[in-house]
């Protein structure tokens, strides 16, 4: 576990990384936020998704057996909505957002523990406890220095600065000035946000 949680947060610092270029930048040349349309443009899909439940009415012809072949595809479709994840709210991605910048602020202060309690495990899209979540704080304590945010730079980031965006598979994506930082955040069974492990692990493999 000790390899899959370094590279999580290894993964994480590279994000954390780029939001600090972008932050920089943003400050020396007076960068403006940009309206970001994948939200928008996410919803718009799933206003069909309604239609292919249609298609099963033919199924009624078959008799008595049509009611049970129809409620295993009424919860065959169900599991694959959840799946596939329903369009976030606005409500979901502000807590979302809130939910990073307050990862964030902990990251720049090199506050390992309120960070990786920010964070999923990556193998259960859950957040971390017990050993997992102490060998992330030792991970994020010997790798701290790579991501590159200083306080100093914190300080420049405010939360008008992040924006959350639907990826369209139930997480949302996290934006600074409306360049996309590498990182994403989900809702874990407890209702909360966090920094997406699995994704900040395929980040750093990759």
């Amino acid at each position: 576990m000790t390899s899959i949680m370094r590279r999580t947060v290894r993964g994480t610092a590279a994000g954390l990384g780029a939001l600090a270029i972008i932050a920089g930048a943003a400050a020396c040349g007076g960068g403006e936020t940009e309206t970001t349309d994948p939200a928008v443009s996410e919803e718009k899909p799933a206003e069909d998704a309604g239609e292919p439940a249609d298609e099963a009415d033919p199924v009624e012809e078959d008799g008595g057996e049509a009611s049970t072949d129809e409620g295993e595809g009424d919860a065959a479709a169900s599991e694959g909505d959840a799946a596939a994840g329903e369009p976030l709210s606005e409500e979901d991605l502000t807590a979302a957002g809130d939910r990073f910048f307050e990862f964030l602020q902990a990251a720049a202060g090199a506050d390992g523990e309120t960070a990786c309690s920010l964070i999923t495990n990556p193998l259960t899209d859950q957040p971390l406890e017990g050993k997992d979540r102490d060998e992330c704080v030792t991970s994020f304590t010997e790798t701290a220095g790579e991501a590159g945010v200083d306080p100093a730079t914190a300080d420049m980031m405010e939360r008008s600065m992040i924006e959350a965006v639907d990826n369209g598979d139930g997480t949302a994506g996290i934006t600074l000035l409306g360049t996309d930082a590498g990182l994403s955040v989900l809702k874990a069974d407890d209702g909360q946000w966090y920094v997406d492990g699995a994704a900040a692990m395929q980040q750093q493999a990759g």
